[in-house]
């Protein structure tokens, strides 16, 4: 174990010198507390904030155009890349505003939001299916997609987590992830300022590359923005935000990940 920063005099920032994950020291356990979660992870805008019924209408009317919740680029990538739009479950669905445009693009969607106000929101409002915990989904079921953003980094017992998905990934299904780029060697310590009570963990590209196996699953391309899934892969993630494809291990026989349509 390496201290690599510290942070209020008496959180230290550590990595691991076997695995290359980085975390704080104590670790808190945000995700698995509810009222912990609600109470100190309050303030992301609209992420967090419920809308109001008007601008909940506005939003629904408008898919969301202008929004800095519009997930059309994500979408129209997502499909482009599995080919069909099948069964989607969002890991971190906050009040549904993805998994309801991912709903009218076709996708039968499923959500997993730990905060009872945003759960019953997405359900009362915008009537998704919505569980507290990814334990919640059914053992037998499968999905095309799973989709989570900014989440993985609030996760603690990360072996749990990748594994579980691992087990509910259809077997042509891909994970789509996006998480802070926690790269001190290729950013400077400043991306350290992300990692913290609310963000206990970080993760670059060397980790997944090395861990995703461990845990069932295998990196199939990592992504600087968007718009550039699938056609423009990259070997090291030079923006502050990670975006990854993985799929279960064992199924890419060799594949080019500069072949994905």
């Amino acid at each position: 174990m390496e201290t690599i920063a510290r942070k209020y005099f008496v959180v230290r920032i550590v990595r691991c010198n076997g695995c290359g994950l980085i975390f704080t020291r104590p670790i808190y356990s945000t995700w698995l507390s509810e009222n912990f979660y609600d109470r100190f992870y309050s303030a992301e805008g609209s992420t967090t904030e419920l809308p109001s019924e008007k601008k909940l209408v506005s939003l629904l009317n408008t898919s969301f155009a202008g929004n800095d919740k519009n997930a059309s680029a994500q979408l129209a990538a997502i499909a482009q890349v599995v080919g069909k739009k099948g069964r989607l479950l969002e890991l971190g669905s906050s009040w549904g505003y993805f998994l309801v445009q991912a709903r009218t693009f076709g996708f039968d969607v499923i959500g997993i939001e730990i905060g009872s106000r945003r759960r019953d929101f997405a359900k009362s409002r915008l009537g998704l299916r919505m569980l507290e915990s990814i334990e919640d989904v059914a053992s037998h079921e499968r999905f095309d997609v799973i989709y989570t953003s900014h989440v993985l980094e609030h996760f603690t017992d990360i072996s749990r987590i990748f594994k579980k998905l691992s087990a509910i990934l259809a077997d042509n299904g891909r994970i789509f992830i996006e998480v802070p780029n926690i790269d001190v060697e290729e950013a400077g310590p400043a991306c350290l300022s992300m990692v913290g009570a609310v963000h206990p963990v970080g993760y670059n590209v060397s980790w997944f590359k090395t861990n995703l196996p461990n845990h069932g699953l295998e990196v199939v391309a990592f992504y600087d923005k968007w718009s550039e899934v699938p056609q423009r892969p990259v070997d090291r993630v030079t923006t502050g935000t990670i975006i990854l494809i993985a799929e279960r291990s064992g199924l890419r026989e060799n594949k080019d990940t500069k072949s994905l349509s």
